[in-house]
């Protein structure tokens, strides 16, 4: 979002142009001309947090006016991993995970919730592709509940998800850890209230928003999630 002084510049270089293009077509330019400038200043920036905010979201916006995907809200999916279990040499069962996606019109947070651990978002991108579609891009930090770190320490990783269609029905990549792991992830239920722990998201209400693609489901028990 622009910040205070940048739009008071913005706004005091208008009147500053104005004033100017006005005395070389000969007009009488007196110092009231500026008196409005704190006032614009003002209301430009209360319209534009209320922008930033909540106007952006609106559905009727998009794609004409806001260009960038509406994202915000809990999303549930699976999560299959590479991880192999050092005691039993066997792949993880598929993972129940919850990306809890903060967002305005100038940012967005991730934060991706299994049963032992939360991998919160340092550093996000929304790229567009040249055909249009849109990803999410996003480097993380990963910690375990402390119970679990003797197996399985804090450590960092990336992750790019796919945004499909408008509205979005689902989001679906792969993702990479500092600890030589990597995995698929996809999200295909949505609630709009914004969990804050794994408990808390299993027990809520979701609504699929696509039809699911070919991918293993979530075991109703999650199993311990060591590699995410």
């Amino acid at each position: 979002m622009i910040k205070d002084i940048h739009l008071s510049t913005i706004v005091w270089a208008v009147f500053i142009i104005l004033g100017v293009m006005l005395l070389l077509e000969g007009t009488n330019v007196t110092p009231g001309l500026f008196k409005p400038c704190g006032s614009v200043v003002t209301v430009l920036g209360f319209a534009l947090l209320i922008f930033n905010q909540w106007v952006w979201s609106w559905h009727l916006l998009h794609p004409w006016f806001v260009d960038r995907p509406y994202l915000k809200g809990t999303w549930k999916g699976v999560l299959i991993s590479s991880y192999v279990n050092p005691q039993t040499q066997q792949k993880v069962p598929p993972i129940e995970v919850y990306l809890v996606i903060r967002q305005t019109y100038s940012a967005i947070h991730l934060r991706l919730i299994t049963k032992e651990s939360a991998s919160e978002s340092l550093a996000n991108n929304i790229p567009k592709g040249e055909d249009g579609v849109y990803s999410v891009a996003s480097v993380y930090r990963n910690t375990p509940q402390l119970a679990h770190r003797g197996r399985s320490p804090i450590h960092h990783g990336a992750m790019l998800l796919r945004v499909e269609g408008d509205p979005v029905v689902s989001l679906s990549g792969e993702y990479w850890t500092d600890r030589q792991t990597h995995g698929e992830i996809q999200f295909i239920e949505k609630s709009a209230k914004l969990y804050f722990t794994f408990d808390a998201a299993a027990t809520g209400k979701f609504t699929p928003v696509s039809a699911p693609a070919a991918a293993p489901a979530a075991p109703a028990t999650p199993p311990a999630s060591p590699a995410i």
